[in-house]
């Protein structure tokens, strides 16, 4: 991980993003040039939520299979409010 925050920190902001698109290319996703990724800080929300949920099923709080067919009891409604989802 070091070797490759050394090896970047190297070089121009242009050779990085040539070395992410290429990088995408090759695993076969299709970017346009320029097309911009979500924010950092979308990231980071939707991590911390995917931790929040591992946990939360993990410690035996939430019913994945229940949620996955539609059923959301009061604690999944709760865990889902909390984190700005909302429910009719």
């Amino acid at each position: 991980m070091v070797y490759k925050v050394d090896l970047y920190s190297r070089h121009r902001l242009r050779w990085l993003l040539k070395e992410v698109y290429s990088t995408w290319r090759k695993l076969g996703k299709k970017f346009k040039r320029g097309q911009l990724f979500p924010s950092l800080g979308w990231a980071v929300e939707k991590l911390t939520l995917m931790r929040d949920l591992q946990a939360a099923v993990g410690g035996g709080h939430l019913d994945l299979d229940a949620i996955a067919d539609g059923h959301f009891d009061e604690t999944a409604r709760e865990f889902f409010e909390e984190r700005g989802f909302a429910f009719e």
